[in-house]
């Protein structure tokens, strides 16, 4: 804005007469100039970057206007697509409760519960509140609002979580066949099936998993270490012998990964035959017991499966006790078999192919026979 002193034009003073010696009248030529008349004062500038703010609150203002003109109408969907306009523009936490209110009476849960997680990640207003000198911030009486909005919502919204084992990177996610950035995980979802994707660096590194969550459920999905793929025929060209050493170190890895994994099922297993070949002796010496009373002539009482005096009850626990027990000593025995191969293929040094090599380790067959498993190599 011009000054007052900048539009303001000094005259000069005129100076009093003063007595003159009478002279002839100057030439034309000889004539004083008349005196030229100062330029006007130039308006002050105008500062560009308070013209384009004003321009941005004028535009975030009509956006407003016209969404709560929408809301009013019943028409909130519309009317939200106003607020977020509105709130790009100048990003006022008061808006943003707009596009809230706007989403939720379009009974757009998903929407409604971002809208409100983004709220309540706003500071709380100094002095409870929000202006134009202090925001985005939340207003207490704001906040509580979406507390309470977002308590309501977690019992109609599932989330997906991901958990990912060490060292397991994924190129892609795709949840119902929608492409979902690794940051947006925790997932909001609506109850449902759906089918969640993932793809691994490598082109045939890919995972399927078919979820269903419930309102309120949090569901996660733990994503192993893909496993590398392996190479089909040999390595060609001059670096032949080297390529198939690596081929068969990959393979040594991942029998010792095999191996500790069917040592550790062996050793379950055996603990669970131990148990329940102790329940097995314990049936069977009750039932021996009420078996030698009933032949004795005793007066063991009358057992209700069979209605008679003698101890078909005991009989039936304990055989289905024994069956379990032997159905367990071949699973233990399976195990053990399986583990021992994958240790003598895991652990046992190969020689480098020549004529003095020591040990050469072949392939390991198993097969299947009347009498159990058989083992070659």
């Amino acid at each position: 804005m011009a000054t007052a002193a900048a539009l303001l034009v000094s005259t000069p003073a005129i100076a009093a007469p003063v007595a003159q010696e009478a002279r002839p009248a100057a030439a034309p030529s000889e004539a004083t100039p008349a005196a030229e008349e100062p330029a006007p004062a130039e308006p002050a500038a105008v500062d560009p970057a308070d013209a384009e703010w004003a321009e941005t609150r004028s535009a975030a203002a009509a956006h407003y206007a016209e969404g709560k003109a929408l809301f009013s109408e019943g028409r909130y969907l519309e009317a939200a697509g106003q607020f977020e306009r509105s709130h790009a523009r100048v990003d006022y936490a008061a808006t943003l409760h707009k596009i809230v209110d706007a989403y939720e009476a379009a009974n757009e849960p998903l929407r409604t519960m971002q809208k409100t997680r983004q709220f309540l990640a706003l500071p709380i207003c100094e002095g409870g509140k929000e202006n134009a000198t202090n925001y985005p911030c939340g207003e207490p009486r704001r906040r509580d609002n979406m507390l309470a909005r977002a308590e309501r919502l977690r019992k109609v919204l599932g989330e997906l979580k991901l958990q990912l084992a060490d060292g397991v990177e994924l190129r892609e996610v795709r949840v119902a066949d929608k492409v979902v950035p690794l940051s947006d995980f925790p997932l909001l979802v609506l109850p449902g099936s759906f089918i969640v994707e993932m793809h691994g660096p490598l082109k045939d590194q890919h995972r399927s998993y078919n979820v269903t969550v419930d309102g309120g459920e949090i569901y996660s999905v733990f994503v192993p270490p893909f496993v590398e793929p392996t190479i089909a025929g040999p390595v060609v060209g001059p670096d032949d012998g080297e390529g198939k050493r690596l081929q068969r170190e990959r393979r040594q890895r991942i029998a010792k990964g095999a191996f500790w994994g069917g040592l550790g099922l062996t050793v379950a297993s055996g603990a669970a035959l131990g148990v329940l070949g102790g329940l097995t002796r314990n049936r069977r010496q009750t039932f021996k017991d009420l078996q030698d009373e009933y032949i004795s002539g005793g007066e063991p009482p009358v057992d209700p499966m069979c209605d008679a005096q003698y101890p078909c009850t005991a009989e039936a626990e304990f055989n289905d006790f024994k069956r379990a027990t032997n159905a367990m000593i071949g699973v233990t025995a399976g195990l053990g078999l399986t583990t021992v191969v994958l240790g003598i293929f895991a652990f046992t040094k190969q020689g480098s192919g020549g004529a003095n090599a020591s040990l050469q380790v072949r392939a390991v067959r198993l097969g299947l026979r009347p009498g159990g498993i058989v083992v070659r190599w």
